[in-house]
């Protein structure tokens, strides 16, 4: 055997060695691929879980909002009947007799 059929073999072998790892990084290249979107995938389900919990807990939030807005006009509603039959109002928490009825929906309006 001649030096150039020598090195024509190691060259070959170097080649399919070359194409075989080539081919190796590319499986693993596009595993790695599968793995990150994978992983994007999960977050983004997480993300979209949170984000119904959300919609959720604002819904919550907006009814209870309109329950006590409706509880506060069923308030004013009484203190003005209560104004209107001369019924003395009183502060419950300090006990003060005739409270007006711009005190208490001033204080309704801060809380």
């Amino acid at each position: 055997m001649g030096s150039s059929q020598i090195t024509g073999k190691y060259e070959k072998k170097i080649t399919n060695k070359i194409k075989n790892l080539s081919k190796r990084i590319d499986r693993m290249d596009k595993r790695i691929l599968e793995i990150e979107k994978s992983k994007f995938e999960g977050k983004v389900i997480q993300l979209e879980e949170d984000n119904a919990q959300l919609e959720k807990d604002n819904i919550l939030l907006r009814n209870e909002n309109i329950e006590l807005k409706n509880e506060n006009i069923q308030l004013k509603a009484w203190i003005d009947e209560m104004e209107n039959n001369n019924i003395p109002l009183v502060n419950e928490d300090t006990k003060y007799g005739n409270v007006s009825k711009n005190e208490l929906t001033k204080t309704s309006q801060y809380h």
